[in-house]
Protein backbone atom coordinates (compact mmCIF):
# COMPACT_ATOMS: atom_id res chain seq x y z
CA UNK A 1 0.00 0.00 0.00
CA UNK A 2 1.51 3.29 -1.08
CA UNK A 3 -1.38 5.52 0.03
CA UNK A 4 -0.01 7.30 3.13
CA UNK A 5 -3.51 7.38 4.66
CA UNK A 6 -4.12 3.61 4.49
CA UNK A 7 -2.43 0.63 6.07
CA UNK A 8 -1.29 -2.55 4.31
CA UNK A 9 -3.40 -5.66 3.90
CA UNK A 10 -6.87 -6.91 3.08
CA UNK A 11 -8.30 -6.40 6.58
CA UNK A 12 -6.93 -2.84 6.67
CA UNK A 13 -8.51 -2.06 3.28
CA UNK A 14 -11.90 -3.33 4.48
CA UNK A 15 -11.60 -1.37 7.74
CA UNK A 16 -10.70 1.76 5.74
CA UNK A 17 -13.43 1.45 3.08
CA UNK A 18 -16.34 -0.08 4.99
CA UNK A 19 -17.20 3.06 7.06
CA UNK A 20 -17.04 5.22 3.92
CA UNK A 21 -19.73 3.12 2.22
CA UNK A 22 -21.74 2.59 5.42
CA UNK A 23 -21.86 6.35 6.15
CA UNK A 24 -22.40 7.31 2.49
CA UNK A 25 -24.82 4.76 0.99
CA UNK A 26 -25.05 6.77 -2.25
CA UNK A 27 -21.27 6.73 -2.74
CA UNK A 28 -20.37 5.56 -6.24
CA UNK A 29 -17.18 4.87 -8.14
CA UNK A 30 -17.65 4.96 -11.91
CA UNK A 31 -14.86 3.40 -13.97
CA UNK A 32 -14.13 5.38 -17.14
CA UNK A 33 -11.12 3.50 -18.45
CA UNK A 34 -8.70 0.75 -17.60
CA UNK A 35 -5.24 0.02 -18.92
CA UNK A 36 -3.83 -3.45 -18.37
CA UNK A 37 -0.19 -4.24 -19.00
CA UNK A 38 1.00 -7.21 -16.99
CA UNK A 39 1.65 -6.97 -14.09
CA UNK A 40 -0.10 -3.57 -13.80
CA UNK A 41 -3.72 -2.45 -13.95
CA UNK A 42 -4.49 1.27 -14.11
CA UNK A 43 -8.06 2.41 -13.40
CA UNK A 44 -9.34 5.95 -14.10
CA UNK A 45 -12.52 6.56 -12.17
CA UNK A 46 -14.98 9.13 -10.85
CA UNK A 47 -15.89 8.97 -7.17
CA UNK A 48 -19.03 10.70 -5.88
CA UNK A 49 -20.59 10.68 -2.41
CA UNK A 50 -24.01 11.35 -3.98
CA UNK A 51 -25.43 11.88 -7.50
CA UNK A 52 -25.25 15.71 -7.15
CA UNK A 53 -21.68 15.71 -5.78
CA UNK A 54 -19.09 16.78 -8.41
CA UNK A 55 -16.76 14.33 -6.70
CA UNK A 56 -13.18 13.56 -7.56
CA UNK A 57 -11.21 11.95 -10.33
CA UNK A 58 -8.93 9.14 -9.23
CA UNK A 59 -6.33 6.92 -10.78
CA UNK A 60 -5.55 3.64 -9.04
CA UNK A 61 -2.45 1.72 -10.07
CA UNK A 62 -2.39 -1.91 -9.04
CA UNK A 63 0.41 -4.43 -9.34
CA UNK A 64 -1.01 -7.94 -9.53
CA UNK A 65 0.75 -11.22 -8.82
CA UNK A 66 -1.00 -14.61 -8.98
CA UNK A 67 -4.40 -12.87 -9.38
CA UNK A 68 -3.87 -10.85 -6.18
CA UNK A 69 -3.17 -7.17 -5.68
CA UNK A 70 0.31 -6.93 -4.18
CA UNK A 71 0.87 -3.17 -4.52
CA UNK A 72 -1.46 -0.18 -4.80
CA UNK A 73 -0.89 3.48 -5.58
CA UNK A 74 -3.58 6.14 -6.01
CA UNK A 75 -3.91 9.81 -6.85
CA UNK A 76 -7.05 11.96 -6.66
CA UNK A 77 -8.13 15.36 -7.94
CA UNK A 78 -11.32 17.18 -7.01
CA UNK A 79 -13.71 17.94 -9.86
CA UNK A 80 -13.97 21.76 -9.95
CA UNK A 81 -17.37 23.49 -10.05
CA UNK A 82 -16.44 25.99 -12.79
CA UNK A 83 -13.28 24.84 -14.55
CA UNK A 84 -11.57 27.19 -17.02
CA UNK A 85 -10.88 24.21 -19.30
CA UNK A 86 -14.07 23.21 -21.19
CA UNK A 87 -12.99 19.58 -21.69
CA UNK A 88 -14.45 17.12 -19.20
CA UNK A 89 -12.16 15.23 -16.83
CA UNK A 90 -13.68 11.93 -17.92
Amino acid sequence: QHNPMAQDGRAAAIAFLEPIYRNNPQHRMTVHRMIVEDPYIVVHLHGQSSPDDPGAAAVDILRVEDCRIVEHWDVTQSVPDNPPNPRAMF
